[in-house]
């Protein structure tokens, strides 16, 4: 049946380049968007053909491309805070269009009034997907004076977090692990700072994101939840520039600049923050006010710092070459009790090239490397835990906008993971603690894919895809067997097999058809579908409610298999009174196989045979989302309710490792109401008033019932896992912005421009 409909999916793939939509009758116009004072391409810019009412938005790279029969049309170009541009244009075959756009003199009277521009919720192929600029997130609350990519997500419908200080973020029901978070082409392993607070993608390097929460286009994989993808700056190519801000507790600090003008520029940047600052606070208001906060409160300490370079090299009109580095460091320890610290390294160099009108290429080479530690600073066994992975990264794109109607696009892709060796070592020489270290397993995912988007009708638009991946582990490693028909133990170990480096330990393979469409049922409204299945090959193991930065991330193998997603969703799009409104209802299906999760009292840290305290487990998701949003005007801003759950099922074999008796229990995720209503007012020409109210479900709890003494140790008995809930969540932000050019070129607002 699965190898049917991928057949099925094939053909349709290649039959529609057959189709008599490819005679040439339509002809292409195409192009690219660029900010006029930096030359940096606008990602997510809009462009609007005024008589067809129709459009498209731009890509990554700032290209567009849409098909128009012969005729004579106008051609409106918008980006958020940016000047609205029109051009003429006679079509009579294809033609390349280029844009530059400038920025808006009033930014922040403008940007409200102007809005989002052109319903590309409603006429876009893809479901479930937030393409959010970084204008976008000045308009929103700002923790501190800090706009954040992260925080500013858990606003969108169907996105959540376990709560405060939580690392990452959840996308219908899905765990942190389950998102692919890329950093310009680049995968992450941990997107969070200290605390929760900031995310690793700093506001002033950043330029917008797209969420796909919904639809994973094919040449996304590697995570069967959600993708996000975030754009990050060149510097200007023709001024020198410096940006820079102070909250409450952090600083950053940007230069930008031309190294050749017009040709190569430059990019540095960094930013940190200190923590601590918040928990003498505490420590302040538990004296002046006499409130029980603990004293271990004031004695904690937690910072973080970060950095962004860039070079961009325009080798000519057809190729840029663009090299990117980031690096930080966090440090958490509450008090002399616990403490993290983690590292983020990561190199990404992409080549960009048009080969012709139609026909373009992009290349890209990523090194990560992410590194983290445990610790108790004090005690006679004081120690420190340190684990960490890597991966080596290639790709390449291809994409063909030739065919009339259609978008052609291909690709591969080769990771090459490293896990670092768990170690255990004494904190300091005071420390008794003993030293030990496990290895870890290495592995090697390899991926193909190809898609089309292909413009059936006026009114049906169909995005088809294929991926197919690869994935084997690799030695060196030791490989066990147990005894058949008794648990897996330490004790039912019959046989140990040693892998000598490269040599292949496990392998898995299989194929991943995405499917996406969107049938307009008049100008003003569509209805979507779609299916896609994805597979996940590494995996974040933890036995606590919200993953820490010190958890073990782990190759898939013999015996924890990739986990496997069928993502099923359908929604209703509207648009009212000439796109000022909007208004869906979208709901899906998530069905997931061989999910990583652990045994009651399972022992992950140092456990050379960590399958002994995993479980394959079932997963599944659903729900529905309701948004209703306002895009232009004094008042804008969205009102989002989303009703969802999430439920595990983990049974084994043998029911002594099965969770809850192997019945359905609620995930650590299920939150079954979330309500989020975000509002952003104009006050006069140069200000505004903004806020973002969240209501949600609290989240499922494992609670003690009893306990009991064992040789004076008291030993607690646990209730079924996730049987209990913590209270409600209820959050309000409120933010007063304003935006003043007493200064030609410095602005005192904490908003970046």
């Amino acid at each position: 049946m699965k190898f049917s409909f991928v057949v099925l999916l094939v053909s349709c793939l290649f039959h529609s380049v057959h189709s008599h939509y490819t005679d040439q009758t339509d002809y292409i116009l195409s192009g690219y968007v660029f900010e006029e004072n930096s030359g940096n391409p606008l990602h997510g810019a809009t462009v609007y053909i005024v008589e067809l009412e129709r459009g498209t938005t731009t890509g990554e790279d700032g290209y567009y491309s849409i098909s128009l029969p012969a005729g004579y049309y106008t051609v409106r170009i918008q980006y958020l805070g940016m000047e609205t541009a029109e051009q003429e244009v006679t079509i009579t075959g294809n033609i390349q269009l280029d844009f530059s756009l400038t920025e808006l003199d009033l930014d922040l009277d403008e940007i409200i009034v102007e809005g989002i521009g052109f319903g590309d919720h409603i006429r876009g192929a893809i479901t479930g997907v937030e393409v959010v600029s970084i204008r976008d997130l000045e308009q929103l609350p700002m923790l501190m004076g800090e706009i954040d990519v992260v925080r500013s997500l858990v606003a969108l419908p169907g996105v959540q977090t376990v709560g405060e200080g939580a690392s990452g973020f959840n996308v219908r029901g899905g765990r942190e692990d389950q998102n692919l978070v890329l950093m310009d082409g680049a995968p992450l392993f941990n997107s969070s700072h200290v605390l929760g607070l900031f995310s690793v993608f700093n506001p002033d390097v950043t330029d917008g994101y797209a969420l796909y929460k919904g639809h994973m286009p094919e040449r996304f994989g590697g995570r069967v939840s959600s993708v996000l993808d975030v754009s990050m700056r060149s510097g200007s190519a023709q001024d020198f520039k410096v940006h820079g801000g102070i909250g409450f507790y952090s600083a950053r600090l940007m230069v930008e600049g031309p190294i050749v003008k017009d040709r190569t520029s430059f990019l540095v940047s960094g930013r940190g923050a200190d923590s601590s600052v918040l928990f003498l606070l505490a420590g302040k208001d538990r004296d002046m006010m006499r409130i029980s906060l603990p004293l271990d409160v004031y004695n904690s300490r937690a910072w973080f710092y970060d950095g962004n370079a860039n070079i961009t090299h325009r080798i000519n009109p057809y190729n840029r070459l663009s090299l990117s580095m980031y690096g930080s460091s966090d440090y958490f320890r509450y008090s002399d009790e616990f403490g993290y610290s983690w590292q983020n390294r990561i190199a990404t160099m992409k080549w960009t090239s048009a080969f012709s009108d139609h026909f373009f290429s992009e290349t890209t080479v990523a090194a990560n490397h992410y590194r983290s530690s445990y610790f108790t600073p004090e005690g006679a066994e004081a120690f420190r835990l340190n684990t960490g992975i890597g991966y080596t990264r290639a790709s390449q794109q291809l994409l063909y906008t030739g065919y009339s109607r259609q978008t052609w696009n291909a690709g591969a892709e080769w990771t090459r993971y490293r896990s670092d060796d768990e170690e255990l070592n004494p904190y300091d020489e005071l420390s008794a603690i003993a030293a030990d270290e496990t290895a870890k397993d290495s592995g090697r995912e390899m991926a193909a894919f190809i898609g089309n988007e292909i413009e059936i009708s006026d009114r049906l638009l169909v995005s088809i895809g294929l991926r197919y991946s690869v994935f084997q582990q690799l030695g060196p490693g030791l490989e066990f067997s147990y005894a058949d028909g008794v648990p897996r133990t330490v004790n039912a170990i019959t046989d140990t097999t040693r892998f000598n480096p490269g040599k292949i330990m496990a392998a898995f393979h299989g194929f991943e058809p995405r499917l996406s469409s969107r049938l307009m049922l008049n100008e003003e409204s569509s209805v979507k579908l779609s299916y896609n299945r994805a597979r996940q090959y590494v995996h974040q193991v933890s036995n606590s409610t919200s993953p820490t930065p010190a958890d073990i991330w782990q190759v898939s193998t013999r015996y924890l298999p990739p986990q496997i997603s069928d993502n099923f969703s359908i929604g209703y799009f509207r648009s009212f009174w000439n796109t000022e409104w909007e208004a869906s209802v979208d709901f899906y299906y998530r069905n997931v196989h061989d999910l990583v999760e652990y045994i009651d009292f399972a022992r992950l840290f140092l456990n050379s045979h960590i399958e002994t305290d995993l479980i394959s487990a079932r997963g599944r998701a659903y729900g529905s989302e309701l948004n209703i949003r306002k895009n232009s005007g004094n008042w804008t801003g969205w009102l989002s309710y989303t009703l969802g759950r999430t439920y595990v099922k983990a049974d084994d074999d043998f029911p002594e490792r099965s969770v809850n008796r192997g019945e359905w229990f609620p995930s650590n995720y299920d939150q079954p109401h979330n309500v989020n209503l975000v509002g952003v007012r104009r006050l006069g020409e140069n200000s505004a008033f903004s806020f973002n109210f969240t209501w949600r479900s609290g989240r499922p709890i494992t609670a003690i019932s009893s306990n009991y003494t064992d040789h004076d140790t008291t030993v607690p008995v646990f209730a079924r896992r996730n049987s209990e809930r913590i209270p409600d969540y209820i959050r309000l932000d409120i933010s007063f912005s304003i935006a003043d050019n007493i200064w030609a070129h410095w602005e005192p607002s904490p908003n970046r421009r």
